[in-house]
């Protein structure tokens, strides 16, 4: 296996690892009555977490990544700039969540992050570090 079709296999799987992600449980609270929070909530009624805009980024990646699609000139600009927009909702959320924690800090139940969460910004930090070592390879500028 060739380097690049290495590194495009891992950008595809770390991406994917992402995208599946945002339909586990990313956040667990409450003591009696115990909640859970995905970032796409489908079943009873649909909601919407956080997790669709990070779904249509991570889809726009693996798309762009593709090999149907024409390697131009900007596509690794895009992935690039999908796989950083990416990985900053992540670190929102987890900002967002760890603030509502401390603000109930005293609080038996205090909201928790989950491992759908995590496997999002494991997913995430992995295809911005793949997309940086393939823009590192090429000769060309990167814009």
């Amino acid at each position: 296996m060739k380097q690049t079709s290495r590194l495009k296999f891992l950008f595809n799987l770390t991406t994917l690892l992402s995208v599946l992600s945002c339909f586990l449980p990313w956040v667990r609270g409450g003591d009696l009555l115990a909640y859970t929070v995905n970032g796409i909530h489908l079943f009873p009624r649909f909601q919407d977490n956080g997790g669709i805009i990070m779904v249509i980024l991570g889809i726009t990646m693996l798309v762009l990544n593709s090999g149907s699609v024409r390697e131009g000139s900007k596509t690794h600009v895009i992935r690039y700039l999908s796989s950083i927009l990416l990985l900053l909702l992540t670190v929102f959320q987890l900002f967002w969540v760890g603030l509502i924690k401390n603000k109930n800090a005293a609080v038996i139940g205090a909201p928790t992050i989950q491992i759908g969460l995590y496997l999002v910004l494991i997913g995430s930090l992995g295809a911005m570090a793949i997309e940086i070592m393939r823009n590192r390879k090429k000769e060309n500028t990167f814009l």
